[in-house]
């Protein structure tokens, strides 16, 4: 999927459905991931991002290295490590994506404090990772209720690989894209 269609195709899927689940190869993740958010950043106010595979201060040099106004972003840094910029209600640093409770109580935190547009989850595929499938998948299935309550929309970004995840996904949130795939 080039610029074009992932602008449209996420947008577009935002404003019709609350959860969207994005499926991207491994091979071609940071580019799709880099393109969601040039488009997410023209069109909401207040996101906020999930990391999970780095920092979120390196994630935000990353964006602004690809032009992308993260003045907008809150977020919730999962990586395994103290961040030492960690800002209270900004910027919140949990222990490890192991620790599902702790990012419960940082997305909690966030939402209280400001109004969000829009959540980004990146990324599913690592919080697999550090816990057995079942558990984030109760944990996301609470996610997405909390975000339909407040009104928030929610991307999960996740890889082709975790497939079984993907189809179980789909029973609770309200569209999947598969990047890979053109023809919609």
């Amino acid at each position: 999927m080039d610029e074009d269609e992932i602008h449209n195709r996420v947008l577009s899927s935002l404003s019709k459905c609350q959860n969207v689940v994005m499926a991207s190869q491994r091979e071609s993740q940071e580019k799709t991931t880099s393109l969601l958010h040039k488009a997410l950043s023209k069109k909401f106010k207040n996101i906020c991002v999930i990391t999970s595979d780095r920092s979120f201060p390196e994630y935000l040099q990353k964006l602004g290295e690809e032009g992308v106004d993260y003045s907008k972003y809150s977020g919730i840094d999962c990586t395994a490590g103290k961040t030492l910029d960690a800002q209270p209600n900004r910027h919140i640093h949990i222990s490890s994506p192991s620790s599902l409770t702790d990012l419960w109580i940082a997305l909690e935190t966030i939402m209280d404090t400001e109004k969000i547009d829009v959540i980004i989850l990146d990324n599913v595929s690592s919080l697999i990772n550090y816990n057995k499938e079942l558990m984030v998948l109760r944990f996301l299935h609470s996610f997405a209720s909390r975000l339909r309550k407040t009104g928030t929309k929610g991307i999960y970004l996740i890889l082709k690989e975790n497939e079984s995840a993907i189809g179980d996904l789909a029973l609770f949130t309200d569209e999947t894209i598969k990047t890979w795939e053109t023809d919609f």
